[in-house]
């Protein structure tokens, strides 16, 4: 009885941690597949922003956001050949737009809108929603609210980014709100709260900044 019970016991054990294994792989799916939808939805609406331009005003429009991109990308990871390009061309008859990463690790261009997610992809997304609200709709409240949005930047440069993001949110006069797991990135914000979930499911609220 004994031998079948530690059986059993170790049975369960086993059952409950490939349970939590799975529940643990399906959380990351789908949280990358949020990101990735999220991210479409961003990009999607700044195309459509930039296809009601007139010629002269997109033409203006289109170097301020590939110049503060590139800037972006160049400064937050450290590598002074990312080039990013908005690149129009004719589809069925329409004007189409892609957003387009360079650089000498890429010479063929990352397209950020086919991209599966990744730090470049973040930045670029992060950007052109911040860039878009600033430039193409004068009258909008500059608040964004941000959920996980640098999850997929490397923690080698969250130095950056928080620098890089400040300066930018500074200059714009852009109040941001970000939800985020990574504690380095805290030092972006003037007030920091820690939200944690307890045993009994209620969460607790305490300002740390």
């Amino acid at each position: 009885m004994n031998t079948r019970l530690a059986n059993l016991n170790q049975l369960y054990s086993r059952m409950a941690a490939r349970k939590n294994a799975a529940t643990l792989q399906l959380e990351s799916v789908t949280k990358r597949l949020t990101e990735a939808q999220h991210k479409s939805i961003v990009l999607e609406k700044a195309l459509e922003a930039l296809a009601r331009l007139t010629e002269l005003k997109k033409r203006e429009t289109t170097e301020k956001i590939e110049v503060i991109v590139t800037q972006g990308l160049q400064t937050i990871l450290e590598n002074p050949t990312y080039q990013f390009k908005i690149e129009e061309s004719i589809k069925r008859k329409q004007v189409a737009y892609a957003f387009r990463v360079y650089s000498d690790e890429i010479p063929l261009g990352l397209d950020i809108l086919e991209g599966h997610g990744g730090g470049v992809a973040a930045i670029v997304s992060f950007l052109l929603r911040i860039l878009f609200l600033v430039l193409l709709d004068r009258k909008a409240t500059r608040f964004l609210v941000l959920d996980e949005s640098f999850a997929a930047v490397s923690h080698h440069y969250h130095d950056n980014l928080v620098t890089f993001v400040r300066e930018l949110v500074d200059h714009l006069k852009v109040q941001l709100v970000l939800i985020s797991h990574q504690p380095a990135l805290d030092r972006m914000g003037d007030v920091v709260y820690d939200v944690r979930k307890q045993k009994d499911g209620v969460a607790t609220v305490k300002r740390t900044v």
